[in-house]
């Protein structure tokens, strides 16, 4: 089973960046709120791909809530 996750922009649907697993993309992304921002975040969504199929994990605001959940479970 191939699978990955895939950062990507949404006003120019450019890929960001891709990770290996949800913990690498969610480090990255809470990285990425501390140096550019929650603004700046807004814009983007995270995919997941199973096997060549794409399915939506959050996108804009839900994406800020899922690093935020994700880094108060890290904190547990």
């Amino acid at each position: 089973m191939d699978r990955f996750f895939q950062l990507v922009e949404l006003t120019s649907g450019n890929v960001a960046d891709d990770f290996d697993t949800m913990e690498e993309a969610t480090a990255a992304l809470r990285q990425a709120v501390q140096t550019y921002g929650v603004d700046a975040m807004r814009t983007y969504s995270l995919l997941e791909f199973v096997d060549g199929a794409a399915t939506l994990v959050a996108m804009q605001d839900e994406l800020l809530k899922l690093v935020a959940h994700n880094e108060m479970a890290r904190a547990i």
